[in-house]
C-alpha cells in the first residue's frame, strides 16, 4: 500500500511539475490586463501546427477571439506575443515609433546558421540599417528600368516554349501553374542577379533550378521538424550540421557567386544585377539613392526611402554580401512563383476580368506598334496594376509581420489604451487578417480589381493594405516582384488565354500545418492560344 501511494504520489509531483513547466510564462498577459488567448501547455497557440489547421485559419480564429480589443496576447509555444488588431497602433509601432522597434524576431540563432545568420532579414540594429542602405541601390527605379529588358526576355522565351509545345499536341495543353512560374522566376533570378542565361522549360533538370528546387520547400513537412530542432535544441542542430537548406547545394551556389565577382571584377564587366552590385560593394563604390527619383505609381508598392543613421558600408565580408544574394534568389524564386500561380488561379475562374485585362493588353499593343514594351509603359497599364494588387491582397505571400520592441516602450492611444511593452517582447502584425477584414475589404473572399480603381482606391485604408510590409522594415524589393508579375501576364495574356480544366481545383483548399499558403492540390490551368 505504502508503495503504491508513494508512487502515485511521485507520478503526480511529475504531472505537476511538467505542468508548471509547460505553463511558464502563461500569466503574463493577465498581469499586464491584456485579453489571450488560451495557451496549450508547452505548445500555447500552436494548435495549427499539431492539429492540422491552415495557418491562415488559425490567424482569423485569433483576429476574430476578441473582436473589440486593439490589441491582445497569444503565445508561440511559451513565449508571449503582442498581437495588434488596429491598423493604427501598427502605424504607430512600425513608423513613428520605429526606433523602439527597429528589429525582425529571429527565427534561428544567427550563430548557428552560416547562410541565414547573415541575410538582410535577420540582421539587428546598425548592421541592418548599413545593409538596408547599401543593397537599396538595387531596387531603385532606374534599376528597374534596365532590368526590365533581361525580364521581358525571359517572359518571351516562355511564351515560345507554350506555342512549340501547342504546335506538337495540336490543341491547348495544362500546366501545373507552380512549376511553370517557379521555372520562369528561376531564370529570371538567374539572369537579373547573377548574369546567368537559363531556359527552365526547355532543360527541366538545368543545374540552377535544381539547386534552387533543393534549397527550401516551405511544404516540406521537415522543414517543421528542423525549424523546431534548431530553435530548442541548437546545439544538437549543429552538431549534425542541420540547416533549413541543403548546405552543400548552398555551398556551390556561393562559389558560383564568388566566381561570378572574381570574373566582373578582373575584366570591369557591368551589368544591371546584383552581382553588380555586389562588386561595386566590395569596391566601396555604391553610393546611397537620391531623394530625386519620383515614386513609381503602382498601388502595392512600397517606399524604400533611406533609414535614418545609415549609410552604404565599404567594410561588407564575402559571406555577407553573398548571404543578401541567396536571399533575394530565395525571394525571388520562391515567394513570387508562389504569389503568381494564385494570380493565375484567379483570372482562370474570373474570366470576365481576365477579359477586360486582355482587352487593356492589345489596346497597349497597339498603341506601342513596334515599340518594345518598357518598365515606363507597363506601369502605365492600370487596369494591370489593379489585377496585381487585388491579387496582393488576397494572396499576399507575407501574410504575418512582426517586430521585437528594442527597449521598453509604452504603447498609447486617444482612447485610452495604455500597456507597457518591454525590452525583447515581440509584436505581430496579422496583415492576411486585415486583408479579409469586411470593415476594410468589403466581401473579402471576392476576387475584385475594381477596389483599387481611380474611383474606388480613395475608400481604401492603406493602412490594412500591406502586401510588402510597412515602415522602414518593408521588402525592398516590391518594386521589382510587381515588374516579374506584371511581364509574365502581359506577355502570357498577349498570346494565351487561361482556360479552366478537369484538373483545375475548385474550391482552393490550403495546406494544413504549415507556415505559408500552399494549395493542397497543383492549380492545373489550360493554356488556349488567342491567334
Amino acid at each position: 500500500m505504502l508503495e503504491t501511494i508513494l508512487l502515485v504520489a511521485g507520478l503526480g509531483l511529475i504531472a505537476y511539475s511538467l505542468l508548471k513547466l509547460g505553463t511558464i510564462n502563461y500569466g503574463y498577459f493577465q498581469e499586464k490586463g491584456v485579453k489571450f488567448l488560451k495557451p496549450l501547455p508547452f505548445i500555447g497557440n500552436n494548435r495549427w501546427m499539431f492539429l492540422r489547421q491552415a495557418v491562415t485559419d488559425m490567424l482569423r480564429d485569433a483576429y476574430y477571439t476578441f473582436p473589440k480589443e486593439k490589441i491582445i496576447g497569444m503565445f508561440d509555444f511559451q513565449t508571449p506575443i503582442f498581437f495588434v488588431r488596429d491598423p493604427q497602433l501598427v502605424k504607430q509601432i512600425t513608423v513613428k515609433d520605429f526606433d523602439h522597434f527597429v528589429d525582425r524576431r529571429a527565427f534561428i540563432n544567427p550563430d548557428d546558421d552560416e547562410v541565414f545568420g547573415h541575410v538582410l532579414l535577420v540582421m539587428k540594429g546598425q548592421r541592418w540599417r548599413d545593409m538596408r542602405s547599401s543593397l537599396s541601390p538595387a531596387f531603385t527605379g532606374s534599376k528597374m528600368r534596365l532590368m526590365f529588358d533581361l525580364v521581358a526576355a525571359c517572359c518571351k522565351q516562355i511564351v515560345e516554349n507554350f506555342k512549340e509545345d501547342y504546335k506538337k499536341a495540336g490543341s491547348e495543353k495544362s500546366y501545373d501553374a507552380k512549376d511553370i512560374l517557379s521555372r520562369y522566376t528561376n531564370d529570371v533570378i538567374a539572369s537579373c542577379a547573377f548574369g546567368l542565361k537559363v531556359d527552365s522549360i526547355k532543360d527541366p533538370e538545368n543545374d540552377f533550378y535544381k539547386t534552387g528546387q533543393s534549397f527550401l520547400s516551405l511544404g516540406d513537412p521537415s522543414i517543421l521538424f528542423k525549424f523546431l530542432l534548431m530553435r530548442f535544441v541548437p546545439k544538437i542542430a549543429k552538431m549534425f550540421d542541420i540547416n533549413f537548406v541543403d548546405i552543400k547545394r548552398v555551398r556551390i551556389f556561393k562559389k558560383i557567386i564568388k566566381d561570378q565577382m572574381e570574373i566582373r571584377q578582373k575584366n570591369n564587366i557591368v551589368r544591371p544585377d546584383i552581382i553588380n552590385l555586389l562588386v561595386q560593394l566590395r569596391k566601396g563604390s555604391v553610393d546611397a539613392p537620391t531623394e530625386e527619383e519620383p515614386e513609381t505609381e503602382e498601388i502595392a508598392a512600397v517606399e524604400n526611402k533611406q533609414v535614418e543613421n545609415s549609410k552604404p558600408k565599404t567594410s561588407w565580408t564575402d559571406e555577407e554580401l553573398i548571404a543578401q544574394c541567396f536571399l533575394f534568389f530565395l525571394a525571388g524564386f520562391e515567394t513570387s512563383s508562389t504569389f503568381m500561380q494564385f494570380l493565375f488561379y484567379e483570372l482562370t475562374l474570373n474570366s470576365d476580368i481576365q477579359k477586360k485585362l486582355i482587352d487593356e493588353i492589345d489596346e497597349f499593343k497597339e498603341y506601342l506598334g513596334d515599340k518594345p514594351m518598357n518598365y515606363e509603359n507597363i506601369q502605365k497599364m492600370k487596369y494591370l496594376d489593379m489585377v496585381v494588387s487585388e491579387g496582393l491582397r488576397k494572396w499576399t505571400p507575407g501574410f504575418l509581420a512582426d517586430r521585437v520592441c528594442v527597449r521598453d516602450y509604452k504603447l498609447t492611444d486617444s482612447e485610452g489604451l495604455e500597456v507597457i511593452i518591454e525590452k525583447g517582447q515581440i509584436v505581430q502584425i496579422p496583415i492576411y487578417c486585415f486583408h479579409y477584414d469586411p470593415e476594410y475589404f468589403p466581401n473579402p473572399e471576392r476576387f475584385d480589381p475594381e477596389r483599387f480603381s481611380d474611383e474606388n482606391k480613395g475608400t481604401v485604408d492603406f493602412n490594412t493594405y500591406l502586401p510588402f510590409g510597412i515602415g522602414p522594415r518593408n521588402c525592398i524589393g516590391s518594386r521589382f516582384a510587381l515588374m516579374e508579375a506584371k511581364a509574365i501576364l502581359f506577355y502570357i495574356l498577349s498570346d494565351f488565354t487561361l482556360e479552366v480544366c478537369e484538373e483545375t481545383p475548385i474550391p482552393l483548399e490550403l495546406r494544413r500545418g504549415v507556415l505559408a499558403m500552399i494549395p493542397t492540390k497543383k492549380i492545373r490551368i489550360a493554356f488556349k492560344p488567342r491567334h
